[in-house]
């Protein structure tokens, strides 16, 4: 009911009819204000599901939570982690300084843990100094989730290289983190809290303020990505890094462009192909290095052929990091390298995923369309695997579409699969745009491409992916 002062008053309202002396029905109303009755119940409420110290979300509501999200796991095939971690001799400190110490330390190491974390994940307490953390939404691949879920751990342990500041009393703590990941072996939320309530165990036994997987096969597999990791920023010092070039060639069977592929000649484990460690530099940001010296070196190359080609209608193709694209500085860093490499633009070409152009398509406009005024073409890489709208296709200066080679392997396994290459094909020279064929290995695919159209072919039955010094070859003979 509304109060006379405006407000809304939620009440029990009970209406009774009765008749007065006259025999005429009167209704009598008795209305009880809910107003305290409903604060309490919001409290009790708060109270079943929330702590009451830290006031993040406690056993009970992280269950609830941690149920849902396994459910959608299994139906999407994604993963998820439980982080279980707890705090390194809470106890002392505790014992040493007072409890209200301690619990104030417990209020800024919940507040300090959340602040790592992404809104949609959860953070709780279930009692004591132990904190749980579920990530949710990680990659379908275990070995990329175990990397997702490692990073977040080293980053909530990281947070806590500064002490606290309580009661004049400057604290210092750390954590034991144990993870657990969803798999089809450990499929409830039991499973999961058990194994990470384990594998912390294990951290604080083995060495205080450290992380453990459950399985000793992720452990493993994660320890060896944060050697990558630690390898990874020494190999552009030590100039470890080298680009091949594959050639792309055209329906009269010539060399009309390359393709510059990275390549790592790691000191002990040989040469090392960029899907293995292209996550680890996004990871670490090291992306940003390693792909302007991509840039810059083939640009460099690119001038170094220049007598070859100067007659040709020749090309180097960069692939372009989502990361990399969305930097502000993004036009004026791919301007500074033209320059400096001193290369015409119009023989530089950008191959970037369906992703770049749907992460932010205002600002993917802006810097194709400056980039393009100064000469520079775009290749849709990989295409047909993502979402491309084609409103974007139609609206973005493309010059190019290239077909993925999931794509050209599956040719001949039926109908389908060749009315999606043609379709393809069909669309995109109705767009103003060539088509360029990946991953082409054997005659009967170079015969179906070129009938339907396909523009040019890239892949092992023209040429693997050669030195700099082979392609001078191929541009002499």
């Amino acid at each position: 009911m509304q109060h006379k002062d405006g407000f809304m008053v939620p009440v029990l309202s009970s209406h009774l009819m009765l008749r007065n002396s006259q025999g005429n029905p009167e209704m009598y109303c008795v209305d009880i204000d809910l107003t305290e009755t409903r604060k309490v119940q919001a409290k009790i409420e708060h109270l079943a599901y929330f702590d009451e110290l830290t006031k993040l979300p406690n056993r009970r509501l992280f269950l609830d939570r941690l149920n849902e999200e396994i459910t959608v796991a299994r139906r999407n095939s994604i993963s998820i982690a439980v982080l279980y971690m707890d705090l390194d001799k809470f106890k002392s400190i505790n014992d040493s300084l007072g409890h209200a110490v301690g619990d104030e330390l417990l209020k800024q190491v919940a507040n300090r843990i959340k602040d790592q974390i992404r809104l949609e994940d959860t953070v709780s307490r279930f009692g004591g100094d132990e904190f749980v953390v579920l990530l949710k939404e990680l990659s379908n691949s275990p070995e990329v989730a175990a990397n997702q879920s490692q990073l977040v751990a080293e980053k909530i342990r990281t947070a806590f290289d500064h002490s606290f500041n309580i009661a004049q009393h400057k604290i210092s703590v750390t954590l034991s983190i144990g993870i657990s990941l969803f798999s089809a072996e450990n499929n409830t939320a039991a499973d999961l809290l058990k194994q990470a309530d384990t594998a912390m165990y294990l951290a604080k036994e083995t060495d205080s303020n450290s992380i453990r997987f459950f399985e000793t096969a992720m452990q493993e597999a994660t320890d060896a990505q944060l050697l990558l990791g630690k390898d990874l920023r020494q190999a552009l010092v030590r100039e470890e890094f080298f680009l091949l070039y594959q050639p792309q060639i055209n329906l009269d069977g010539k060399m009309i462009g390359v393709e510059a592929l990275l390549r790592w000649r790691h000191p002990r484990r040989g040469i090392i192909l960029p899907d293995q460690f292209i996550a680890v530099a996004e990871d670490t940001k090291l992306i940003f290095q390693i792909e302007a010296w991509v840039l810059l070196t083939a640009c460099r190359q690119l001038k170094a052929w220049e007598h070859l080609y100067k007659n040709i209608d020749f090309q180097i193709s960069v692939n372009i990091s989502l990361l990399k694209f969305s930097t502000a500085d993004f036009v004026s860093h791919i301007q500074g390298i033209i320059q400096e490499g001193r290369v015409d633009p119009q023989r530089l070409r950008l191959e970037i995923t369906e992703r770049v152009v749907n992460e932010n398509i205002k600002d993917t406009n802006i810097k194709m369309h400056a980039l393009n005024k100064m000469g520079v073409s775009f290749s849709i890489d990989d295409f047909g695997i993502g979402y491309s709208s084609l409103n974007h296709l139609k609206t973005l200066p493309l010059d190019q579409l290239k077909i993925d080679r999931s794509f050209v392997n599956d040719l001949f396994q039926g109908p389908k699969d060749e009315a999606v290459i043609e379709t393809i094909i069909t669309m995109a020279h109705t767009l103003g745009m060539n088509v360029i064929a990946e991953g082409v290995e054997k005659n009967e695919q170079v015969r179906f491409l070129s009938e339907k159209g396909c523009d040019t072919f890239q892949g092992y039955h023209f040429d693997k992916p050669l030195s700099s010094e082979m392609v001078t070859e191929r541009f002499l003979h």
